[in-house]
């Protein structure tokens, strides 16, 4: 049997929609009323265990997560500080002293998710001939406590060749407790 060009191109275009990066799901009656109506009840500080400490370095700024690993005598906070239009402020603390301070741009899904559109798409040398895409997915919502939810999902194709093809996919929820 022979295969030709057009049987190629529908196969690339299948195993790429295939490694979609979809957000964790949640049952609602976790959530508090839309965050659309109320961005505000989003600003305050958010405790941070200091195992979660690396991923939040490594997710939202552009340092090296290694140098800023999580220690167990140290506390981190992770700070919302100011909401405009379409751009939100993160600062990450560690013992009281802002370790960064960065601001993303935003936009509301679904009335209870604020998504952040930062850096989501990486890539990597050539993608599928020798080299990789990386994508990140993160937004934020609150919980009916007023604790913050924090969804994460991360997808990492791989390729040589295109016969030699490897990825992952991970989703993940972090809940932070509000600071009183």
């Amino acid at each position: 049997m022979i295969i030709n060009k057009f049987d190629w191109c529908i196969g690339l275009i299948f195993l790429g929609l295939t490694s979609c990066t979809t957000l964790p799901k949640h049952n609602s009656s976790l959530y508090s009323e839309p965050i659309s109506e109320n961005l505000e009840k989003l600003i305050g500080s958010y405790e941070v265990a200091p195992a979660t400490a690396f991923e939040i370095v490594k997710d939202l700024s552009d340092l090296d997560p290694y140098e800023n690993k999580g220690k167990k005598d140290s506390k981190y906070f992770l700070k919302i500080s100011a909401i405009t239009q379409n751009e939100i402020t993160f600062s990450f603390l560690k013992n009281d002293a802002i370790v960064f301070e960065n601001k993303f741009p935003f936009e509301i899904k679904k009335e209870k998710y604020l998504y952040l559109k930062n850096k989501n798409v990486k890539i990597d040398k050539i993608p599928m001939l020798y080299g990789g895409i990386f994508i990140n997915r993160n937004q934020f919502s609150l919980s009916k406590t007023g604790n913050l939810v924090w969804d994460h999902a991360e997808d990492n194709c791989w390729g040589f060749l295109i016969l030699l093809s490897t990825g992952y996919q991970s989703k993940y929820s972090k809940f932070f407790k509000r600071e009183e």
